[in-house]
């Protein structure tokens, strides 16, 4: 019976990461998604909100959104002056 050479499994290619990276998309997602800073604060464990800025970068669409609802806002105060 011939036997059969075993091959070594090759290596899978992966890009290096760490675990860190993995919370700071997390932490990032959700801030984009609209968890406050308060909420990030005490679902990462930090003991002040200045660390939310530094895993918060908002996009453009998230910024646009944001002028929106000021504007929206001000729409509804006007109307309500108005009466």
């Amino acid at each position: 019976m011939a036997s059969r050479k075993k091959t070594e499994p090759k290596p899978l290619s992966i890009p290096y990461f760490r675990l860190y990276d993995l919370r700071h998309t997390a932490l990032t997602r959700m801030g984009e998604g609209g968890v406050s800073e308060i909420e990030l604060m005490k679902i990462a464990g930090w003991g002040s909100t200045q660390m939310a800025a530094r895993y918060v970068h908002p996009s453009k669409r998230r910024m646009g959104k944001a002028i929106e609802k000021l504007e929206q806002h001000l729409k509804e105060e006007r109307g309500t002056a108005e009466l």
